[in-house]
Parts: C-alpha cells; structure tokens; sequence
C-alpha cells in the first residue's frame, strides 16, 4: 500500500487559516464560546505545524508573532570602547598635518583646544588656539604632530572628543616613525689602542726612513711625497 505525499500546498493554507483564527480569538479569550474555539484552533494549528516539520516544508514568518524585544541597552564599557574606537579613527595622519589644518588637541592634562596649524614642523607644530564656536583666536602655542584629532569648522565644536586626550592617545607612538636608509653608514668602531714601539723598534724604524730619503733627488724633500 503506498502512501500519498503530504499535499504541500494544502499544509501551508491550513497553516495560515489557523493562525487567522486564533489570532481573531485571542482577542475574545474571556468569552465561554470563543475560548473554546481558540483551544480548537490552536490545536489545528499544532498539527498542521507538526505535519509541516514531518514533511519538511518551510513554514512562513507568523504574521501575528509579537515582535522581538528590543535588545538591551549598551553599557558604559561598551559606549565608552566605541567613543574610544570612533575617536582613535579621527587621529590625524602625518601626511593630513599642514599649514591651515584644522583640529582638536590636548590642553593640560584633561581637556582639548580647538587649533590652526601655523607651522607644521617635524615633531612639534607651530599654532593658533582659536573659540570652536567663533574661530576667533585666543592664544598661540605648540603641539605634538601626533595628537592631532580632526575637527570640522562647521559644526562650532559639537565634534570636541568626549574622553580625555590621554585616554585616546594611550598606547599610541608619538615619535614619526623613520624608515632606514640604504645609503645609511654604519658607524665607525674604536679602533684598537696602539702598542708602544721598543728603542730597538724605533730605530729600526728610523733606519728605514733614512733609506727612503737616500733614494730621492738631490732637489727633492720628503715634503714631496
């Protein structure tokens, strides 16, 4: 005896009209009649979603599903690594620092100025501190190449870093890194202290040199040589 093949589409419009009714019941659940339809059509639906799972057939979304709960809120650690991360991205590259660069740098040891590069030197810039809010400037100073955060002009300082500069910068090389040079010389090492020469030595020596003299011209000098 064979046995039919679950009818697919008969399923699934089972599946649907069941979730239709108890949907609708759900609402009268506290009146004798319609709560007694609701258990029929629950259990409809059961069967038919057993039936569904025997067979394998996939199942749509619940249309009348509760929606999912909203996910928890961060925590502080989490906000404050992803206002850590969002900041150490906005650090300004060597290459971004020149003359009329805009950005926020450290002030003391907790707070941030809003700066204009004057002079973009090698390790330490030449600037102007200027109010985010007007541009006006307030003060000149110096500041470290390295700890440089971007700032845009046209948001008056709603972009200020929220954390402290040593916070950002922790970890962080300030020193421009140096590629070598393959033209580089090495340096010369000490060369070994001389031994004192025996009298016999030095008179050897001073032999020698008198024989070199012999062999130049009568005109000759040893400042020739």
């Amino acid at each position: 005896m064979t046995v039919a093949a679950p009818d697919e589409k008969a399923i699934l419009q089972e599946i649907k009209t069941s979730r239709k009714k108890v949907d609708h019941y759900k609402k009268w659940r506290n009146e004798p009649s319609c709560k007694k339809k609701l258990g029929h059509w629950r259990r409809r639906l059961k069967k038919a979603l057993k039936a569904a799972s025997e067979a394998g057939i996939e199942v749509p979304k619940d249309p009348f599903a509760p929606p999912p709960p909203p996910p928890p809120p961060p925590t502080e650690a989490e906000i404050r690594e992803a206002a850590l991360t969002a900041l150490q991205k906005r650090v300004r590259l060597d290459f971004q620092i020149q003359k009329g660069s805009t950005g926020w740098a450290p002030w003391g040891e907790s707070g941030w100025s809003a700066i204009v590069v004057t002079t973009p030197n090698y390790k330490w810039c030449q600037v102007k501190r200027v109010n985010a809010r007007t541009g006006e400037p307030v003060a000149k100073g110096k500041v470290l190449r390295a700890r440089v955060v971007s700032r845009d002009p046209e948001q008056k300082g709603k972009d200020k870093p929220s954390l402290r500069p040593d916070e950002v910068f922790e970890g962080m090389n300030d020193e421009p890194i140096e590629s070598a040079s393959e033209d580089a010389v090495e340096a010369p090492t000490a060369s070994e202290p001389e031994v004192p020469l025996t009298p016999e030595e030095k008179a050897a020596r001073a032999a020698s040199v008198a024989d070199l003299l012999g062999l130049l011209d009568d005109d000759s000098s040893d400042e020739d040589w």
